[in-house]
């Protein structure tokens, strides 16, 4: 039997899929999603574990801190570097390499995030599969008040989460 994968691992692969870093950045733009808890929850129900309301208000209450106290911030930063003009000429050219630092600096603390997220106990046991997929990820939604009509991310989070 082959080793579960890691969900690190499931991030990046997940995350490269067509569609679904835009999916991602609306959710977490429009709607304030958490990209590692949205993961998760996937990651969760590819291991075939639904999810309750219960078990995503404890996961977003675990990284509630990190995520506005350090991630936040940090992206913050990184967005604020993509203003165009923000620099006298001189330094505008050293802005992009400065930005993509702090990318890698985002990066690193979501992987931290997730790294956190893998250990979490939770989830009944369920059939792997896009139902337990998608259970996971409405779960998720509903907790973010997302309505019916903005969930067009959900058929490609799923189908990408599928393979």
């Amino acid at each position: 039997m082959p080793k579960p994968e890691s969900l690190w691992d499931f991030a990046l692969r997940v995350y490269a899929r067509d569609g679904v870093e835009e999916a991602c950045i609306a959710l977490q733009d429009t709607w304030r999603a958490d990209i590692p808890v949205l993961l998760w929850a996937l990651w969760t129900g590819a291991q075939g574990r639904r999810l309750s309301a219960a078990d995503i208000k404890a996961a977003v209450a675990g990284v509630e801190v990190w995520q506005t106290r350090v991630v936040g911030p940090i992206r913050q930063v990184r967005r604020a570097l993509r203003e165009p003009g923000l620099l006298t000429p001189a330094l505008e050219s050293d802005l992009q390499s400065v930005r993509a630092e702090m990318q890698k600096v985002e990066l690193n603390a979501e992987r931290r995030e997730l790294e956190y997220l893998a250990t979490a106990a939770v989830g009944v046991a369920s059939e792997p599969g896009t139902a337990t997929l998608s259970a996971n990820l409405v779960v998720y939604l509903d907790f973010l008040g997302v309505p019916t009509v903005g969930r067009d991310a959900v058929p490609v989070l799923v189908d990408a989460a599928s393979d």
